[in-house]
């Protein structure tokens, strides 16, 4: 499937830059600011919903199987759902504190962090998941990281694309967030089968890796998201955002 939508994207690709009337305008992906927040915002979808998918599966492990989940909880949908709400809480209640930073810090640096963030929360699953509160406390930095993210990817589309190309750049991100969590989904449960524990249900092993392939997944987007410096565009010139954002 993925080498068949390799194929099916580049004839995509081809088509939608040699035609006159274009589903999508493509173009609008010249600018390194938009190229580059859509590349972070696939990335960063990867990170998230990645770790979502695969988290229900070692809460509600009952742990008989040899080098199965870490807990054992055999938690039901209630249990499971009370220990997911904190990257939810995380990304609701800090996001709103996106503009502040942006103030203080510039657009790149808080968009940065966020990435930074996430990478720090799925490395976290990864290495540290021992106990109940570890699993609470890395969502809820998870959270806060893709708060971030999510916020600040729009506006710096709006400053970085054309004026007449900010709808076609924003809905590309928007897809493109979804479709990383598609993959990021599909991938760590493929690796929880691929590395199944000898009584049949994913290993320790396996949760680690499906942590730490989405933590690089969020290393990956905040190295690209570092690399952005968007400008706003005034009447008649072109100004910086503030004084920590540089050119393109």
């Amino acid at each position: 499937m993925f080498g068949l939508t390799v194929v099916l994207g580049a004839a995509w690709y081809r088509r939608e830059t040699h035609t006159r009337e274009p589903l999508m305008d493509l173009q609008v992906l010249r600018s390194r600011g938009v190229l580059l927040t859509n590349l972070t915002s696939l990335l960063g979808g990867y990170a998230v919903f990645g770790t979502n998918i695969v988290l229900p599966f070692l809460l509600e492990g009952s742990g008989e199987a040899p080098g199965a989940s870490a807990f054992g909880l055999a938690a039901g949908p209630l249990l499971i759902g009370l220990v997911l709400m904190p990257r939810a809480l995380g990304q609701a209640v800090f996001s709103p504190l996106t503009g502040p930073l942006v103030d203080a810090f510039g657009h790149r640096a808080v968009f940065t962090a966020g990435m930074v963030l996430s990478a720090l929360g799925t490395f976290g699953l990864a290495l540290f998941r021992g106990q109940l509160w570890m699993v609470m406390v890395e969502l809820a930095v998870l959270g806060v990281g893709f708060g971030f993210v999510v916020s600040l990817s729009g506006s710096i589309i709006a400053l970085a694309a054309e004026p007449g190309e900010t709808g076609i750049a924003t809905s590309i991100t928007s897809v493109l967030r979804r479709a990383g969590g598609a993959v990021g989904a599909q991938v760590s449960i493929a690796v929880l089968a691929l590395l199944a524990a000898p009584g049949g249900g994913p290993s320790n092993t396996a949760y680690t890796v499906s942590f730490a392939v989405c933590g690089l997944a969020a290393l990956a987007g905040a190295c690209c998201a570092a690399l952005i410096a968007p400008r706003r565009r005034v009447v008649g010139r072109e100004s910086p955002v503030d004084a920590r954002d540089e050119d393109f």
